[in-house]
């Protein structure tokens, strides 16, 4: 059965307080421990995702989310791209709050968000492979509290140092879900050269989205 994507627009969430409940804590705590076994290759029911939507970039991912040749390989470079994305989202939090950037600089904020609506464009264009169902709604869920995050510091928003903690959190959800799905790849015969090309072509695709403008660089 083919997997379909409800797609669901994410309005802009303009509460300071607004991250994590506490079946989302649980959740968090049932997927570390889910997320350590493979995952069946047999599908079963089509998962029903909620889909962040941005209308603030005019990049079109399509065409390289598709030139890839399955709906694994496709699902894998899009969370490839989506923790790229978190990830510059929260180096520029914390750079905030050290006062290492001012919270109202547009262009200083611009490399580290514009990640983001490029990421949820590949995000929308995929679907769980056969047997993430279950997995692929963590994740989307993860996607929803970045999109709310994400319109917050559009809006010259401050994120709380606990709202960040939360954001790290559900960070460490898309490294789970990342590592079961090269798991799936590697029972498909694709190896550590495969992933590395992959992981190359994710950069090459952020940075072509950007231009002239160098996507910041993240130091483990």
């Amino acid at each position: 059965m083919k997997h379909e994507q409800k797609k669901v627009k994410v309005a802009p969430h303009n509460e300071g307080n607004y991250l994590v409940s506490i079946v989302l804590i649980f959740a968090f705590l049932a997927w570390i421990v889910y997320s350590s076994r493979p995952a069946s290759s047999n599908g079963t029911s089509p998962a029903s995702a909620a889909q962040p939507q941005e209308t603030t970039s005019s990049t079109s991912t399509s065409a390289e989310i598709q030139s890839t040749n399955t709906p694994l390989v496709s699902n894998y470079r899009a969370v490839l791209l989506f923790e790229r994305a978190a990830d510059l989202i929260i180096k520029f939090i914390e750079q905030i709050q050290a006062g290492q950037i001012v919270l109202g600089d547009s262009s200083a904020r611009y490399p580290y968000t514009y990640a983001f609506p490029v990421a949820m464009e590949a995000y929308n264009l995929t679907t769980p492979p056969a047997g993430l169902d279950q997995e692929w709604k963590s994740v989307t869920t993860v996607a929803i509290e970045y999109n709310k995050v994400y319109n917050l510091l559009l809006q010259g928003k401050m994120i709380s140092t606990a709202d960040l903690f939360t954001l790290k959190a559900f960070r460490q959800i898309l490294t789970n879900y990342q590592k079961m799905v090269e798991l799936n790849l590697a029972y498909s015969g694709r190896g550590p050269e495969f992933l590395a090309t992959e992981q190359q072509a994710v950069d090459q695709l952020l940075q072509a989205k950007y231009g002239d403008l160098p996507v910041p660089t993240l130091v483990p």
